[in-house]
């Protein structure tokens, strides 16, 4: 036994200081480079903490804010919702009072139009029917009380209305009759029989507010009865809102905002231009809320933090809003101030890591000389034991550059290159070309230089010639060359080669893959024996199972593995009874289970048997659905293996086109189209088939070849 042998080898007193100089360099520079990984890292953390700080004191602004405005509208909200309940409560004293109930109900039941007539009864000249005179004498009276009420509260109208919009009774001699909108209001609150609130509109003395309360008929004995008319009242809210809008805020830059909606849109209400007009749309939820956050303001133009809450009653909707340059500018102002910490903490831990890092060097260069001395000797007893190890390998090790030249070897690939019957060369120095015949070493040659180019690995298989007749297999694997840094190169001119003898592994294989193909063949006679219509059927499934499983991108172990279980795919069926399997008539439940059962003894079956692949895996999940509705497990979607995937719908298809005792076998595009309609199966397996089937290999496959 031998070392591995070179052309030349570098003494260790050759080793001098220039060695150790460029050695020092290198890890000088190393050290720097680490110390400025270090230096970056801080400068990261520093940063991210900078953020993770900044974040949260934004969120912090952001909540204080949200907590301002949702005050403000909250008690916005309380002062709207009180005051709509109090303007209800005072428009109820006039239309629950039993004398004015009574004078409607009287006035309704005379018909005829006499409405107006009565209403103008107390004007000189005016002519009533006979039975209208008893309520004329009424209406001064009513009349006054009416107008005294709407004058104590401040309103502009009250008046008492039919459903049809008709003034049976007005606070003022000579009403004007209602317009189209107060008239609508007053018929949908009779209908309805409850208090509305109307649209805020501009009138004479500014903004008004309508609303209606139905007035039930009244019954003898103090009982009530639906909705004959309803009192109508006008508010003037012009200062109303203002005082609404008017609410102390914390932030006097907030502007807020009082809406109605307005058909599809909203219209904004208040005192001036600047308050008022159409706004096309709002972003609220399901309550009617608008959530806080950034966005445009209700003008439509400027940026905005807003908050906004539904009123009840009059359904308002109350938003204040921030501009959002204020609480931009506070938090920039927030992050110079975290950052400029942030910023001046790093810079104090750069200069203590600059100081730390030149401390180190001083004292790291004064032992350097000493160190490498020592390492030097490290180095060369692993380097013995390096090739006495290397020595004792019984794989070939060679090392060759682009010419083919073998610039070292170890015993082991001297012995292989050798000839049989002579003494092992030192193949050191000597060229492929001449260890080995002309056409082994062209194609080791080729071969060195491919990976030499593409610096990747790469494997190529000889045989060589042994004697008269017999033959040696040799697996030769070829390494690129390594740079210093780890990466593959070409600072080296060779790539390391290292030879095998797999005469006898692959012999082995090769039988065990023949008995395999005979169990194969037995087990397929067999299945093919309890069904004649199965003759030829694992046949055309294994050819275009192995077709599909190149379309979709399987390697070659894989296509193999499905071509077995292709193969083997019926073989549950025989445990089944011969006479469920030739049954003509439809099965009984029992009977479909028994079926159903045929993957699980197939998978019993292979289970123990290794093929290299997951094909007993296959077999049993081949009748599992993407939709869930297969069997035996109920697995669906990707949870089902590819090659169970593609199995089915092979083997669907391939039994959809063969004859059975019971029916006719499909054209193929007819069983093609089923396959697309099925929810159960892969599209992608389905599309993969079709192309496969418009192929010849395909088409050859379909017919047993």
């Amino acid at each position: 036994m031998r070392s591995i042998t070179a052309g030349s080898r570098q003494a260790p007193e050759e080793m001098n200081m220039t060695t150790v100089t460029n050695t020092a360099d290198r890890s000088g520079r190393a050290a720097l480079l680490l110390a400025g990984c270090l230096v970056a890292g801080v400068l990261a953390a520093a940063w991210v903490a900078c953020g993770a700080r900044y974040e949260r004191a934004r969120q912090d602004i952001l909540d204080a804010r949200r907590a301002e405005m949702g005050a403000w509208v909250s008690g916005t909200r309380e002062a709207v919702e009180l005051w709509a309940d109090a303007q209800e409560k005072l428009v109820k004293r006039i239309s629950t009072s039993e004398l004015y109930r009574m004078f409607a109900q009287d006035v309704q039941a005379l018909g005829g139009g006499v409405e107006k007539a009565v209403n103008e009864a107390d004007r000189e000249g005016t002519i009533l029917p006979e039975d209208a005179a008893s309520l004329a004498e009424q209406v001064p009276f009513m009349r006054g009380a009416l107008l005294d009420f709407m004058n104590y509260n401040g309103l502009s109208d009250v008046r008492i209305v039919n459903g049809e919009g008709r003034t049976l009774l007005s606070a003022m001699t000579q009403p004007a009759p209602l317009d189209s909108e107060a008239a609508a209001l007053v018929g949908k609150a009779v209908k309805a029989g409850e208090f509305l609130f109307g649209s805020v509109r501009a009138g004479r003395d500014g903004l008004q507010l309508d609303v209606a309360d139905p007035m039930s008929a009244y019954l003898a004995g103090g009982g009530e009865d639906g909705a004959v008319a309803a009192v109508f009242v006008r508010i003037p809210v012009t200062g109303r809102l203002a005082q609404f809008l008017a609410r102390d805020r914390q932030d006097d830059a907030a502007r807020p905002w009082l809406l109605q909606r307005s058909g599809d849109g909203w219209t904004a209400l208040g005192t001036d231009a600047a308050h008022s007009g159409p706004v096309v749309s709002l972003p609220l939820d399901a309550a009617g809320n608008m959530e806080f956050g950034r966005r445009v303001g209700v003008d439509g133009k400027s940026a905005v933090y807003s908050l906004g809450v539904s009123a009840s009653g009059p359904n308002w909707e109350i938003i204040l809003e921030t501009p959002a340059a204020v609480v931009d500018a506070r938090l920039r102002g927030m992050a110079w101030m975290i950052y400029g910490i942030g910023a001046l903490a790093s810079a104090g831990v750069v200069l203590l890591a600059a100081l730390l890092w030149w401390v180190l060097i001083s004292r790291r260069n004064e032992a350097l000389a000493r160190h490498f001395q020592q390492l030097y000797s490290v180095i060369d007893r692993q380097k013995r034991l390096l090739d006495s190890v290397n020595a004792s390998l019984e794989v070939g090790l060679a090392m060759i550059d682009a010419d083919g030249a073998v610039q070292m070897a170890n015993r082991v690939f001297s012995e292989l290159a050798a000839d049989e019957g002579e003494n092992a060369p030192d193949a050191a120095g000597r060229s492929l070309l001449s260890l080995f015949d002309v056409k082994t070493g062209a194609l080791l040659v080729e071969a060195v230089r491919g990976v030499l180019q593409s610096g990747r690995t790469d494997t190529v298989e000889l045989r060589m010639r042994e004697g008269d007749v017999g033959e040696r297999l040799l697996r030769v694997s070829l390494f690129p060359p390594y740079r210093g840094d780890g990466e593959r190169g070409e600072s080296r001119p060779g790539v390391v080669a290292i030879f095998q003898d797999i005469t006898e592994f692959r012999r082995r294989s090769e039988q065990r893959q023949r008995q395999q193909a005979n169990v194969m063949l037995a087990l397929v006679r067999a299945i093919e024996s309890v069904d004649p219509y199965l003759a030829g059927h694992s046949q055309k499934v294994a050819g275009l199972a192995d077709l599909v499983g190149g379309q979709m991108g399987m390697d070659r172990a894989s296509r193999e593995g499905l071509r077995i279980a292709a193969a083997l795919s019926q073989i549950g069926k025989l445990f089944i009874p011969r006479e469920l399997l030739h049954k003509t008539g439809n099965l009984t439940p029992e009977e479909r289970a028994e079926i159903m059962r045929a993957p699980e003894y197939a998978h019993d079956l292979l289970k123990d048997i290794d093929f290299g692949q997951p094909v007993a895996e296959a077999v049993y999940d081949m009748y599992e659905k993407l939709d869930g509705k297969g069997y035996p497990r109920g697995l669906s979607g990707e949870s089902i293996p590819l090659a169970s995937r593609v199995l089915g719908a092979v083997n669907t298809f391939c039994a959809m086109i063969s004859p059975r005792s019971h029916r006719e076998g499909l054209r193929r595009e007819d069983a093609m189209d089923r396959l697309r309609k099925e929810p159960g199966f892969d599209p992608a397996v389905v599309e993969a088939l079709d192309n496969v089937l418009r192929t010849p290999e395909g088409m050859s496959a379909l017919l047993g070849g």
